[in-house]
């Protein structure tokens, strides 16, 4: 019986600690797009920001910057732009950051696949995109 009692005292008293951490987690990620990122549609952000006519590419952060996608992609970048996730730089303080940053990385590739492609298709003004189309064929 003393067993179960003190089985169920650390039950309780992880609670707390796991709501607190997970306070932590938001909080240290709070203000950043990491946490959109998370459910967010890369299809449909894409379609956004074409309205917007904003065709950067999406990079991670860090010591050593990060372009996901194809060689392709990368080529594109370096003629579009790119912009950087906030939050995705080398810190990785909480035991949650590699889960998270696994599923930007997952969801900046996707964006970046998709946007590459929108551009070889519907770009036909630049002199290096229709070099890199003729490349593709």
């Amino acid at each position: 019986m003393r067993g179960n009692r003190k089985l169920s005292s650390y039950f309780f008293l992880s609670i707390p600690l796991s709501l607190l951490l997970m306070g932590w987690v938001v909080n240290y990620i709070r203000g950043s797009e990491m946490l959109r990122l998370q459910t967010a549609d890369p299809k449909s952000d894409l379609q956004f920001s074409i309205r917007k006519n904003d065709m950067r590419f999406i990079g991670l952060g860090g010591i050593t910057p990060e372009l996901p996608g194809d060689s392709l992609a990368f080529e594109l970048a370096l003629i579009k732009g790119s912009r950087y996730i906030e939050g995705t730089g080398d810190d990785s303080r909480h035991p949650f950051y590699g889960y998270l940053i696994d599923r930007v990385r997952r969801y900046a590739k996707t964006y970046n696949t998709l946007l590459a492609r929108h551009i070889l298709q519907s770009e036909t003004s630049d002199p290096r995109i229709r070099h890199l189309r003729g490349q593709q064929k």
